[in-house]
């Protein structure tokens, strides 16, 4: 694939993993990102994108560099701690790569949680993360149970309205199993995320009605005229982003709705998104060796369970997104040939080799 140009009609081009993300994370550094950075910021899309989160993956990489360029995105962070508590803190970001600024909120909860039992860390001032589910499951990792949260630029109405006034403000939950992946929940607050609808209007495809709205407030399923993400299950969704938004925002001092600078346009303002992260320690807080019987044998049991109609069997949060991962570790990842293309262009500009393809 070396010095070939792609065009829609190949296609996926499938990279390894390990591939994929050590060119990622040399595009980052090329473009001035420091070293002890680029590598984090490039394994929490990497990891989306291995997972079928490819709203949140690799996709977003010209923008963070982007963004980066405009001094926008500081590197190295100049994340600090501004509230220092037994089992809680708060953490000023300084506009640092959300994944760095992730991490260090991660780290900082999973010692105050190991300690305690539990623990809760605000952020604020940080930029997009990626996807949260993976600093849920970095939590799960360390036998912890863990939530991740963060509030975003208002794409969503509220239930009832016909104009965006909220984010899609994201929720991770995760829970360790003992043996095997974590359980792990990750949902957008919208049916589907901007990313989804960009997707479909980048391979000129209809969306469901049930996604967005028109300008005029009417349902449409031109992805062109998508102007506002719709919540999930109705009032269900919109509430839990408002509920989301007062836990990263309101409690971290971080911008809000309107204030915040929105990642793929607002090229003259930093996003300053706030995020909520807690972990919960189950040997601390239970009794560890039931906490483990009991959660592995009500996931097999669930899982055991008869399957509806037009369903294959019944899956837990998390298992179809393990199985794509184990499928990416052992086949490579896919990535369209515009995306790759995308990549390639931007690597290629920093005088960078394209990476080994499968």
């Amino acid at each position: 694939m070396r010095g070939v140009a792609m065009n829609s009609d190949q296609g996926p081009v499938t990279v390894r993993l390990p591939e994929l993300e050590s060119y990622c994370s040399r595009i980052l550094e090329a473009s001035g990102v420091v070293p002890e950075e680029a590598p984090q910021v490039a394994k929490a899309l990497v990891w989306a994108e291995a997972r079928g989160l490819v709203s949140h993956g690799v996709r977003l990489l010209p923008t963070y560099v982007r963004r980066f360029r405009a001094g926008l995105v500081r590197s190295p962070s100049a994340a600090r701690l501004i509230r220092d508590h037994a089992c809680w803190s708060v953490i000023d970001g300084g506009n640092g790569f959300g994944p760095v600024v992730g991490n260090m909120a991660v780290k900082d909860g999973v010692r105050r949680a190991s300690r305690h039992g539990i623990s809760a860390v605000w952020v604020r001032n940080s930029t997009h993360f990626g996807a949260a589910g993976y600093y849920a499951w970095q939590i799960a990792q360390q036998d912890l149970i863990g939530c991740a949260l963060s509030n975003a630029f208002p794409t969503m109405a509220v239930w009832g309205a016909a104009e965006p006034a909220i984010g899609t403000n994201p929720i991770a939950l995760s829970a360790p199993v003992g043996e095997g992946p974590p359980l792990l929940l990750d949902i957008a607050s919208s049916v589907a995320s901007r990313q989804r609808i960009n997707m479909a209007r980048e391979r000129g495809l209809p969306i469901p009605e049930t996604w967005a709205l028109d300008a005029d407030g009417r349902p449409t399923n031109n992805p062109e005229q998508a102007a506002v993400l719709l919540p999930f299950g109705e009032h269900k969704g919109s509430g839990l982003a408002v509920f989301v938004e007062i836990l990263c925002a309101f409690l971290s001092g971080a911008a809000s709705r309107h204030e915040i600078g929105r990642l793929s346009s607002d090229f003259d303002r930093p996003e300053g998104v706030g995020h909520f992260f807690m972990a919960i320690d189950p040997n601390r807080i239970a009794d560890a060796e039931a906490y483990y019987a009991r959660i592995r044998k009500t996931a097999a049991e669930l899982r055991a369970l008869r399957p509806a109609e037009g369903t294959k069997r019944v899956l837990l949060p998390g298992d179809p997104k393990s199985a794509a991962e184990e499928s990416s570790i052992s086949h490579g990842i896919q990535l369209s040939p515009r995306l790759a293309q995308e990549l390639f262009d931007l690597g290629n500009t920093l005088g960078l080799p394209r990476p080994e393809t499968v």
